[in-house]
């Protein structure tokens, strides 16, 4: 797919994930267009990981660490659940 097609489609998806947390306060749908986004590599996607700039994996990986923060912060009743349930033998 063509770069600029990439970074577009990458900036939407995070730009629809943060106006659905803003605007809704859903934050399963963040966390979904947030991880989406990331299939779009904004970068030039020819390079490999350890040939990019530092810039660009500390942008990728901070990407990576709100999606998972996210999905635990998204989750956090249902593993309490669990854990509750776990716990007393249910």
């Amino acid at each position: 797919m063509n770069q600029r097609v990439n970074t577009f489609l990458y900036i939407l998806m995070v730009s629809l994930g943060v106006f659905q947390y803003l605007n809704s306060g859903n934050l399963m749908d963040c966390f979904a267009n947030l991880g989406i986004a990331l299939v779009f590599d904004p970068f030039d996607k020819d390079v490999p990981w350890k040939n990019r700039k530092s810039w660009q994996k500390g942008v990728l990986l901070v990407h990576v660490s709100v999606v998972i923060v996210l999905f635990f912060v998204a989750n956090l009743p249902a593993i309490c659940n669990g854990i509750s349930d776990g716990w007393n033998g249910r």
